[in-house]
């Protein structure tokens, strides 16, 4: 991902004064010059892409977004295969270089992105999981239950859920192994997406957590993790109190401050080599809707950090590296798009099976042997040469190493399915009184089974 660093002049002139907002065309002859100087020699395909597009007298289009929605529009935009350049002011805004050719597909590709991000899919416990699908308007109640997963697959999991499922629940549980189960309802698990669905979520959580990128996965597991525990504490001091202030800061140049009296949020802007933190709004811990007015200032940060210092902050801000998926993470997000898309295209043949627990375990092993053969340069038997190119040119773009990944599809050939109906386990008392009383009670049968070494016959 070729990533442009601006004056506030130059950034101006790109993307012009409207923020949110798109502007084609009419960008300075000058400024098209130095893009194409920065460009020229960079090795990813974004910046090849656009460096070529440039060259040949192609006409740019430059749109702006909020903080928390940049890491999103990268995603959209590399699954949609259109190049850009992430392009940020010294005062912090973040802007998209697009080709204009690509405009109408960005466009359209955005009203559904965001239309994903609106939606919530709560994360809950397995069990309560089952309850509300209960409960929901859905005719099919069968649930898929995957097991086998490890924290830093889960975690990336949960990142993914609610554009995945928007609108739904995912059960998250830890077994005493200390390895996770995923519950998710079995028919929305394969609502395909060019593509995409939570199915292929998950096998994307394995590839990456588990192949070139799992230092940078379980980095980011571990922060979320830290605070995760210091916001349900409500966001104590040094101290364990609530006296001095605290800062939440993230990837971009957004902060919180959290005090006695309520909260601040703001933005850090860098004028003449020197960080100043401008407060944008205050809202008293006696307000009205304070929580939820701090829960929506804080989902606008992204990479959550807390700070405890005002010249820790200013040094942050002053030091900081804008860090977002790195393009080998993107490229492992377009293999598994790409490759769940061709499965899914074959499985089309097989007829709309609604047995959830077969057909992810058939796609489990499908998603391998496709991936496998990728690397190969192979065409295992119900595939065409072309399903194999266009994976193996998504390999070399972003030049994936394949053998990395042996570990992580071993891990996906491994993972653990097996299907359950919606609602709350049932109890059985009789069984679960006789447990207590050291006796087994056969199924199917009323009288408790004192010597299992009896066959059926003896009996």
């Amino acid at each position: 991902m070729a990533y442009l660093k601006l004056a506030n002049s130059t950034f101006e002139q790109a993307f012009g004064t409207a923020r949110g907002g798109a502007r084609e065309n009419g960008m300075p002859d000058a400024f098209m010059a130095m893009l194409a100087d920065y460009l020229r020699g960079r090795k990813e395909w974004p910046a090849r892409a656009m460096y070529m597009w440039i060259r040949s007298g192609g006409k740019l289009c430059a749109l702006t977004c909020r903080e928390d929605l940049v890491q999103p529009v990268i995603d959209t935009l590399t699954e949609k295969g259109c190049p850009f350049v992430l392009a940020k002011e010294t005062t912090g805004n973040t802007g998209f270089l697009i080709r204009e050719a690509d405009s109408g597909l960005v466009r359209d590709a955005a009203e559904e992105m965001l239309k994903a991000r609106s939606g919530y899919c709560e994360i809950t416990t397995g069990e309560m999981a089952g309850i509300i699908y209960r409960r929901a308007r859905v005719k099919d109640k069968s649930m898929l239950v995957l097991g086998g997963l490890s924290e830093e697959e889960v975690y990336y999991l949960q990142e993914e859920a609610r554009p995945a499922l928007p609108g739904m629940a995912v059960g998250v549980d830890r077994m005493p192994d200390g390895s996770y189960t995923v519950t998710c309802h079995g028919e929305s698990t394969f609502v395909q997406k060019e593509g995409e669905s939570f199915g292929s979520a998950i096998m994307e959580a394995v590839l990456v957590a588990g192949g070139e990128c799992a230092g940078d996965v379980r980095e980011r597991c571990t922060q979320r993790k830290e605070y995760l525990k210091k916001k349900a504490a409500g966001f104590p001091d040094m101290d364990g109190k609530s006296e001095r202030p605290v800062w939440i800061v993230g990837r971009g140049d957004c902060y919180v401050k959290r005090t006695q009296d309520g909260f601040e949020a703001g933005h850090a802007e860098a004028i003449s080599g020197e960080i100043f933190l401008v407060i944008d709004a205050q809202t008293g811990v006696r307000e009205e809707g304070y929580s939820d007015r701090l829960h929506s200032a804080l989902s606008r940060i992204t990479g959550h950090i807390c700070l405890y210092e005002e010249r820790d902050v200013l040094e942050y801000f002053r030091d900081k590296k804008d860090h977002y998926r790195s393009a080998k993470e993107n490229g492992f997000r377009s293999l598994v798009g790409c490759a769940s898309g061709i499965v899914a295209k074959k499985e089309e043949g097989r007829g709309n099976s609604r047995n959830w627990t077969r057909r992810m375990t058939r796609y489990r092993d499908e998603m391998c042997r496709l991936l496998e053969a990728a690397e190969k340069g192979t065409v295992p038997t119900g595939y065409g040469k072309n399903d194999i190119l266009r994976l193996r040119r998504i390999i070399r773009a972003f030049s994936l190493d394949m053998e990395k990944t042996h570990p992580a599809i071993d891990r996906i050939r491994g993972i653990a399915v097996r299907g359950r109906e919606a609602g709350p386990k049932r109890i059985d008392l009789e069984q679960k009184l006789a447990t207590l009383h050291g006796r087994h009670v056969a199924e199917g049968r009323d009288e408790p089974v004192r010597d299992r070494g009896r066959t059926g016959k003896e009996r």
